[in-house]
């Protein structure tokens, strides 16, 4: 006998934050702040170290490759959305809801 399923709407939940996810973020805006993000290590930049506190962010928010980390997105909507890659623009309100909670506790920390 077939059963009729009512849609539910999921409200973002408020996001929790590791402590582990707060140190990899501020290590990795630390890195951007001093302009060192995008050259590798043997040109004096801090690339990889980045890269492994962002996958350290990923992990510690469970945060899937094709998604945005909170490092990606700079405001509460992206600028313009083009090309094929919708999963990756759909999870900007929740990479801000992050960046935002993460902001806060690393405020807190300091």
């Amino acid at each position: 006998m077939p059963t009729v399923r009512r849609r539910r709407s999921r409200a973002l939940a408020a996001p929790r934050v590791s402590q582990a996810a707060v140190d990899a973020y501020k290590l990795a805006r630390s890195i951007e702040d001093a302009g060192e993000a995008e050259g590798w290590e043997h040109e004096g930049g801090r690339h990889r170290e980045y890269l492994d506190a962002d996958r350290a962010l990923r992990t510690a928010l469970d945060i899937r490759p094709w998604h945005p980390t909170p490092l990606d997105v700079d405001g509460p909507e992206p600028a313009e959305i083009t090309g094929p890659g919708r999963c990756w623009w759909d999870g900007w309100p929740r990479a801000w809801q992050l960046r935002v909670a993460l902001e806060g506790a690393a405020d807190a920390d300091e």
